[in-house]
Order: C-alpha cells, then structure tokens, then sequence
C-alpha cells in the first residue's frame, strides 16, 4: 500500500489562506463594482412632498445607497413640464435611471435596473 506525502502544515495553511484571500478579494470587488455602477448612474426622481410612494423610493434608494437628485416639483411648473414631458404622466414619483423612466414605486423594476438583490 502507498502511502500519500502530507502536505507540511504550513503548506496546507498557506494554501487555505490563499484560496480565502482569492475569494475575500473576489467578494470585495464585486461589492466594489456594484457599489461604483450604483453611484455612477445619474438618477433623478420627480417627487411632491405628500408623495407616499415617492417617500418608499427614496426610502429603497438610501437603503441600498442609491445617490439620486431629488425634483420636487411641487409648485415648480418648469420640473413638472420636464418631467411630464419625459413620462407623459402627471403623477408622481417619475424616476429617470440614465434616461430609462419608471413611474411609480416599482422595487422589482428598480432592483433589476440597478442590480440589486
């Protein structure tokens, strides 16, 4: 019967504590790269101040450190035409992710938009 070399100790550990460190690394740039898409992305959102569902999104966004430009636009007749003029909707919240515009609170769409999981 043969008998198998073991492997020193040190080599074993040295061993394990590169495949961790791979995968330590590996884990930090993948939170790495989601948080920089996040942050990179231009989000604006049209938003009133009675706006229930225009509170749940910024809500989601500073959950999931979403960085967005908030447009009340509350008495605003120039935001409110510009945000009509690219959802073709009066209600509120609009969202435009790099010119992709959600109407409403739709965590789904924006999860998925924003690789969140």
């Amino acid at each position: 019967m043969k008998r198998r070399a073991k492997s020193p100790p040190n080599k074993v550990a040295s061993n394990v504590a590169a495949a961790i460190n791979k995968t330590v690394t590996g884990m930090y740039l993948i939170i790495l790269l989601q948080y920089t898409i996040l942050h990179m992305q231009h989000i604006t959102i049209y938003t009133t101040s009675t706006c229930v569902y225009c509170k749940m999104t910024k809500a989601f966004f500073k959950e999931h450190n979403v960085s967005f430009e908030e447009i009340n636009v509350s008495g605003n007749t120039e935001a409110q035409e510009e945000m009509i003029k690219k959802s073709g909707q009066m209600g509120v919240p609009v969202i435009d992710i790099e010119g992709k515009i959600i109407v409403g609170f739709d965590q789904r769409e924006l999860s998925e938009i924003l690789g969140i999981k």
